[in-house]
């Protein structure tokens, strides 16, 4: 295989794209731990920093100023919610740590802090 990835534990995982392979240090799904980290990656063919082109998603600024938006919009709303309107979990857990929102886990309720 042109593109494979070694991890901590001995595996070698291997891909079928050179921009697929994740960079040292990466954690990644292993057969036998669960996760480990990548030691070292290799690519014999092709450019490994070849991206796909095509639509690209926007920027992190832009799409928190979206959530900012959303929360003046609906104060109180739900996690599910927030998702269908594509925001990630990564970027509510964010902006609860800007003091933008608080979330409460059990009911999966979000409300906007003023």
């Amino acid at each position: 295989m042109p593109h494979e990835a070694h991890l901590r534990c001995g595996h070698r995982l291997d891909y079928e794209a050179g921009w697929l392979l994740p960079a040292p240090g990466d954690l990644v799904p292993c057969r036998r731990h669960g996760h480990c980290a990548v030691e070292s990656s290799a690519s014999s063919g092709g450019d490994p920093a070849w991206r796909p082109r095509g639509r690209r998603s926007p920027s992190r600024k832009a799409a928190y100023d979206d959530l900012q938006v959303a929360l003046r919009e609906t104060p109180s709303t739900t996690v599910h919610a927030l998702r269908r309107r594509r925001f990630t979990l990564r970027m509510l857990v964010a902006a609860e740590a800007d003091g933008l929102l608080t979330r409460d886990l059990v009911s999966g309720r979000v409300s906007a802090r003023s």
